[in-house]
């Protein structure tokens, strides 16, 4: 089971952004998460943590397997772990998470999405001092972390 905040923000074929849109988005995908958890049908929860660009989607559609979860996400602060809005340590019996980013080639890689998903290099570059700066921690309640470079 892949969760993406991402395809939920398409409406009739097109991505819309929004604010407002992305918060409800995250609410229904947190919502997801804690229904899958719950259900018991799952082993493994894997967060995956980057900047855009930087190869979680396609890591997450080539590792999908029918008892995990991949929540597919940038999650570039500490906050991904912690309270109603984190997922490390949901009570999956092997929480991961994955981080990798190799800067220039996440701004190449943004650069060949459409012009509706582009991720502005300022605020990519925000995003990965905001990951630099609080990188994920095993302490955050994850079993392992695997450093991917996509």
């Amino acid at each position: 089971m892949i969760i993406e905040s991402d395809q939920q923000l398409y409406e009739n074929g097109r991505y819309y952004w929004t604010p407002q849109r992305a918060v409800a988005a995250w609410s229904r995908c947190f919502q997801q998460l804690k229904s899958a958890l719950a259900s018991g049908k799952y082993r493994l929860l894997m967060l995956l943590i980057g900047i855009p660009g930087s190869g979680k989607s396609t890591y997450a559609g080539t590792h999908d397997r029918q008892d995990v979860i991949i929540f597919d996400g940038t999650f570039v602060d500490a906050t991904r772990g912690r309270g109603d809005g984190g997922c490390a340590g949901g009570g999956s019996a092997g929480d991961r998470g994955l981080a990798g980013y190799q800067f220039q080639k996440c701004v190449e890689r943004n650069q060949q999405r459409p012009a509706d998903r582009q991720v502005p290099v300022d605020s990519m570059n925000v995003m990965l001092h905001r990951l630099e700066a609080a990188p994920p921690q095993l302490e955050e309640g994850f079993t392992q972390i695997y450093r991917i470079s996509a």
